[in-house]
């Protein structure tokens, strides 16, 4: 059941009339949204509701019990039984094979081994990467006693499970969630005015921009030895807007979902391709993700030892894990490990004494411009590892784009590929400026006059009309 599906706009419906007008009182509402939560998810996989749930209640009695003791061995069993089974149930799924046939297997033929390790069919439960990290980040807060528990398994359950963000983020922590959990909000015209625009925004987002760029990616991305380096060039950028339209769309998406039933989820994405250096591109990219990877794995990692040294190790382990978080390819391995040298070759480089005199030499506008040029460029060469079959595909396509091996004649790309890179790139312009006046979106919509904002949302919906595929496309980050 796709956000971009007529299943899904027949099912929305159906939900916000029952806890709006129908269920009565706190605990009947989160109880219905609840179950509704578990029918949407169950309706790719009916069998998969079960890890689903049980990851639920072991993580929830895990906390229950930490709160009857302080011992502090028992709290630490308690801890590490959740940590053993939730990454112990994401490796299962997700990196049996990939460790199997990919990592093993290769390293016992180079000593020798002639024989073939099994491959298992194992379906992916979908969305077990986020559920994974709001669980885990609920009971390591609860172990160090940052956050409140949740007062009932409801309140947890729902927390866990509330269907706008159960797929694909944004990554929730407790503090965000509970009291919003402990206080429903009235339904109000506001709500309901931001909600539509966020979800009309991301629909247009991934049926518009996304699923239109993704028919050329996907040929070029397929067979790259057949192209040129300016078609290789434009598939990565087409890439490039294609991620990052079908990701914000589906977050856009699930921001409006929420806030229609009173919700307030984070943004997720701030116009992540203006960066001026990747420290603020991962500030700005898959915020929830970033942060989180910044609060339970760089800030112990960093905290291991002390000196400088410290920094770039954690730095690199973190990206290198986080890599391996988005999928069981080398691929993403290579891309995670590609980012964390970034970092650390920016933190190195910020370190130089001579290099902030020296830059500062360049009037302004122009320093601007180059290194948000230059970030983006650093970018889209991660997303060629991101993107590519393998890591040959991949170096093979980066070695014509960047003149280090020949390239044969490129084709035309198509005009209306062009147009909507372009349009990417306007849309995030505006919203920067925007931005730096202290204007988001939410509070661009809320300041139009009504007619005004009645003429933008009927606009919206007329390109929705006129440009949306005959068929939806499944979001990227579901395979994650």
């Amino acid at each position: 059941m796709l956000f971009n599906s007529f299943r899904f706009l027949a099912f929305l419906p159906v939900v916000l009339a029952g806890y709006w007008w129908v269920f009565r009182g706190r605990t009947a509402r989160l109880a219905f949204l609840l179950l509704a939560s578990y029918v949407f998810y169950m309706s790719w996989n009916p069998k998969l509701i079960s890890l689903l749930i049980l990851s639920t209640l072991i993580d929830y009695f895990a906390v229950v019990a930490m709160g009857k003791t302080d011992n502090p061995r028992v709290r630490r069993g308690l801890l590490g039984l959740s940590l053993v089974f939730n990454l112990g149930m994401l490796a299962l799924f997700k990196y049996t094979n990939f460790f199997l046939q990919d990592a093993i297997g290769p390293a016992l033929h180079v000593l020798g081994w002639s024989g073939r390790l099994p491959h298992y069919d194992i379906i992916l439960p979908l969305g077990i990467s986020f559920y994974t990290f709001e669980t885990l980040s609920y009971v390591i807060d609860c172990y160090y006693r940052k956050t409140e528990p949740f007062s009932s398994l409801l309140d947890y359950a729902f927390f866990i499970s509330f269907f706008p963000h159960l797929i694909a983020g944004p990554i929730i922590r407790p503090r965000q969630f509970l009291p919003q959990i402990q206080k429903l909000r009235d339904l109000v015209d506001g709500d309901v005015t931001i909600g539509f625009g966020y979800f009309l925004l991301g629909l247009i987002k991934k049926a518009v921009v996304a699923d239109r760029l993704s028919v050329y990616v996907d040929a070029l991305f397929a067979a790259p030895a057949g192209h040129g380096r300016w078609e290789l060039w434009a598939a990565v950028l087409a890439y490039a807007a294609q991620i990052y339209c079908d990701f914000s769309g589906y977050t856009d998406m699930a921001i409006g979902v929420a806030r229609l039933f009173g919700f307030r989820l984070p943004v997720n994405f701030r116009t992540p391709y203006l960066s001026r250096n990747v420290a603020e591109f991962w500030r700005r990219w898959h915020i929830s993700l970033s942060s989180w990877l910044r609060d339970y794995l760089y800030i112990p990692l960093r905290g291991l030892a002390d000196g400088e040294k410290s920094v770039y190790t954690a730095l690199f382990a973190t990206m290198f894990l986080g890599g391996l978080w988005h999928g069981a390819n080398w691929t993403f391995v290579a891309w995670g490990a590609y980012h964390g040298l970034l970092l650390m070759a920016h933190r190195l480089v910020n370190r130089w004494r001579f290099w902030k005199p020296a830059a500062e030499l360049a009037p302004s506008v122009a320093r601007e411009i180059v290194s948000r040029a230059f970030v983006f460029l650093l970018v889209c060469v991660g997303w060629t590892l991101f993107r590519a079959p393998t890591i040959a595909t991949a170096a093979s396509m980066l070695g014509r784009m960047l003149l280090l091996s020949p390239s044969g004649p490129s084709a035309a790309v198509p005009p209306h590929v062009l147009a909507l890179i372009a349009l990417v790139f306007v849309y995030d312009a505006i919203a920067y400026a925007g931005e730096s006046r202290g204007a988001d979106f939410e509070g661009r919509i809320a300041a139009l006059p009504a007619p005004l904002r009645t003429a933008v949302f009927a606009a919206g919906l007329f390109v929705l009309i006129t440009f949306i595929p005959t068929a939806s496309r499944p979001f990227i980050y579901f395979q994650f």
